[in-house]
């Protein structure tokens, strides 16, 4: 179990000092200070086929509105670790059975050099399945269902994870976006989201009773968030099918280095990132960094 003044703390620390809990020693986030290099996963399509071969001459980097100098583009082939985040709480019941199903399925298709852990949040938010390699499948038995929703410190453990400099987080969140019990508030998690370097995807189901007003709150900072980290919503009836798309559009994802110049330090910077070459092109990538 994770305790919630914990989360209250790893909260305060994040979004108070700008800077991601939980980095081991002597590991460099990518969003550390103003002068640091900035990396930024990109997905490009043309309908619904990846774009290859592109270089640093076929892409536009925009920081708060400023045309950026990109150093380096490439596309790295690097193992990715997941993190899985499954509401048990009461509104949600009837998906529980659903969610464990899709988790074990999403799990058998990640590669060896992958790694997977399961989070879960109810009352309390508790890592019931540590970051471990895919071969053995996980074990959900013991997962206690029912209870208040902490959605947002749930989501914010999850988000929190050391990075380390040759893999890649991705965490989908499994729920229906109602919180009733977190101690971190909606407003913190979009902006949380914005300062980690991770990418945020959620499977969406609705909720078992009629949710209240605040229950909109909870949801659109969930859907800010997932906007933030250039992630996307999903419906559960496509949850696996696309669970399959978005780790190959991951891999596959250009990483765009730039050394921001001619933008003032500090706050919240917005990124758009665009494909110079002639054609319709999609792209998503994150929509900005904290400075």
């Amino acid at each position: 179990m994770i305790c919630r003044l914990a989360i209250g703390l790893l909260a305060w620390l994040t979004f108070g000092a700008a800077v991601p809990a939980g980095r081991a020693q002597g590991q460099n986030p990518t969003f550390r200070t103003f002068t640091d290099i900035v990396a930024v996963d990109a997905s490009v399509k043309k309908g619904k086929a990846p774009v290859g071969g592109l270089t640093a001459a076929d892409f536009e980097v925009l920081d708060n509105g400023v045309v950026q100098q990109i150093d380096a583009v490439s596309i790295e082939a690097v193992p990715i670790d997941v993190t899985l985040v499954v509401d048990l709480s009461n509104s949600v019941i009837k998906n529980v059975h659903a969610f464990k199903d899709d988790i074990r399925k999403f799990v058998a298709m990640l590669r060896p050099a992958d790694r997977v852990r399961v989070v879960s949040f109810a009352y309390d938010v508790r890592e019931d399945v540590p970051m471990q390699s895919p071969a053995s499948p996980p074990n959900l038995d013991g997962l206690e269902v029912g209870g208040a929703t902490s959605f947002n410190d749930g989501l914010l453990y999850a988000m929190l994870w050391p990075e380390e400099p040759q893999r890649r987080h991705l965490v989908i969140a499994f729920t229906d976006g109602f919180d009733t019990y977190s101690t971190v508030g909606n407003a913190s998690l979009p902006a949380i989201a914005g300062r980690v370097d991770v990418v945020l995807h959620a499977v969406l189901v609705e909720p078992e009773q009629k949710a209240p007003a605040s229950y909109h709150g909870s949801l659109d900072a969930l859907l800010d968030a997932v906007r933030r980290t250039g992630g996307e919503t999903h419906r559960q009836s496509r949850a696996v099918n696309d669970f399959k798309q978005i780790v190959d559009d991951f891999r596959a994802s250009y990483v765009l280095r730039y050394t921001p110049r001619g933008v003032a330090r500090g706050g919240w910077h917005a990124l758009t990132v665009r494909v110079t070459r002639p054609g319709t092109f999609t792209v998503r990538a994150r929509q900005g960094y904290g400075g």
